[in-house]
């Protein structure tokens, strides 16, 4: 099965040509298994005193489960929504105070853990826009 969908054309203003921009259907394949692995380690050590050991919630909100899939896999958000907002507002007592790679595998480990498949190519800031969030298969 195809995982990617034609977005749309980006045409540059650099001359004739004309970038074909694709969107991941689904962000199951999205990020490695390796990635994952390495999340959970950066999850406990700087998200589980909020969200719980099991991403569960607690004085933070659940990051696994229904209320996660409510939320976040409605097919009108990106996989770049979640990051944004990890990156920009966690840990809570320090924002932003981790490495690109922490957040990108803390988002990795969030996604394994509500049933996205890992596949072959990490999740990066270069493809975080163009995987959408919907319910994993």
């Amino acid at each position: 099965m195809n995982r990617f969908i034609v977005a749309g054309l980006l045409t540059l203003g650099l001359g004739s040509g004309a970038v074909l921009v694709q969107a991941q259907s689904s962000a199951s394949g999205a990020y490695t298994a390796a990635q994952a692995t390495t999340g959970k380690a950066q999850y406990s050590q700087n998200c589980a005193g909020c969200h719980g050991a099991n991403l569960q919630g607690g004085a933070g909100p659940a990051l696994k489960g229904s209320s996660f899939t409510a939320k976040w896999a409605n097919g009108s958000k990106t996989v770049d929504d979640l990051y944004y907002i990890i990156h920009t507002q966690m840990p809570l007592n320090a924002p932003g105070s981790l490495k690109e790679s922490q957040y990108l595998a803390i988002t990795a480990y969030i996604l394994q853990q509500n049933g996205y498949k890992a596949g072959k190519t990490a999740l990066s800031s270069k493809n975080l826009k163009s995987i959408k969030l919907t319910k994993p298969m």
